[in-house]
């Protein structure tokens, strides 16, 4: 067997498994960024003023009544709790939260739990399993605080949390989520409390999505990035091959087409970052500075469930995305 033959079948098979491994890391990126939820609404944080519970449900029956475009939905925190299952005596220590107004606004895969119902409640896959021995838990009973609770539906939230409907007078709600199909997300809410004489700020993970979406971005660059230099290699060696020459040609212009189109289509810039005036040098600066103080209150702040899980896909994503971008570069760079 020749030696140079066999060093180089060799190292093709290396960079044939560091590319298969490049593109398995980049499959959990894409599987990671699916899972990757979008808010269903705005998350403001109230200040200074927290609308008790009266307030709050004539708020949302103000809402309704008017058919306004705005829809609101009140949270309220709990803190920890201990619940207790009635026939057996099983407990779990759980988060406790409440809402008032459309649930979906809290968490779009929320369905059967109705404005009005007082005795229904929502628990997590764990919680259920450890109180009933089962993730099928809905109808089931259990006790919070002094009171007896039917499970209407159970959710794969990552921690353990109940969510009901609070009914005490003295209920104070610390957070609202508005949805507003026709404005922006910061117009509405500006908008919302406004109209009712709130304070409060917009915390959202609207950032999360869009980092995660140029970090799946850099694989598939590299990858047309290495075709593109390899079509204009075959272009430069194909010396009056006119044929050759111009299949070459069209490959390059094909792939940086391809990758014009990649950049069109997945890579938004939200039209708040486009300046009025292009010679405002001071608009980058302040968008970068809004940019990090909304980082450091989303990180700062409670999380919802659907936020908490968020965090934990795009930390998959990232962390496959630049495993996936390592890998194909060492790839590519293998010498032969």
């Amino acid at each position: 067997m020749i030696p140079g033959k066999r060093t180089f079948y060799g190292v093709s098979r290396k960079r044939l498994l560091l590319g298969v491994l490049a593109l398995l890391f980049y499959g959990g990126a894409v599987l990671a960024f699916g899972s990757m939820m979008e808010e269903p609404s705005v998350s403001v944080f109230l200040s200074g003023t927290y609308p008790e519970k009266e307030q709050a449900e004539e708020i949302v029956k103000t809402l309704e009544q008017t058919e306004a475009e705005t829809s609101a939905c009140f949270y309220w925190d709990g803190g920890m709790t201990t619940l207790t299952e009635p026939d057996y005596g099983r407990s779990a220590q759980v988060m406790a939260a409440g809402i008032l107004g459309d649930g979906s606004l809290y968490d779009k895969r929320i369905r059967g739990f109705w404005e009005k119902d007082k005795e229904g409640c929502i628990i997590d896959g764990d919680t259920a399993w450890k109180l009933f021995g089962t993730r099928e838990a809905e109808g089931r009973q259990l006790v919070y605080g002094e009171k007896t609770y039917q499970v209407r539906q159970v959710l794969p939230w990552k921690q353990r949390m109940i969510l009901i409907r609070p009914e005490k007078e003295e209920t104070v709600y610390t957070r609202v989520f508005l949805k507003n199909e026709r404005l922006q997300d910061s117009k509405t809410a500006e908008q919302f409390l406004m109209a009712y004489g709130l304070n409060g700020m917009v915390v959202d993970s609207g950032f999360l999505m869009s980092t995660a979406r140029m970090l799946l971005l850099i694989f598939p660059g590299i990858v047309l990035g290495a075709l593109f230099l390899k079509a204009n290699q075959e272009r430069r060696l194909c010396r009056g091959e006119k044929g050759a020459l111009w299949m070459w040609t069209g490959a390059s212009v094909l792939i940086v087409a391809a990758a014009a189109v990649l950049l069109w289509k997945k890579l938004e810039i939200p039209q708040e970052w486009i300046p009025s005036r292009w010679s405002d040098f001071q608009f980058w600066s302040d968008k970068f500075r809004q940019l990090e103080e909304k980082v450091r209150l989303f990180l700062m702040l409670p999380k919802t469930v659907g936020q908490a899980e968020t965090i934990l896909e795009f930390v998959k994503c990232a962390g496959c995305s630049m495993c996936s971008a390592l890998i194909g570069l060492l790839a590519l760079l293998w010498k032969r």
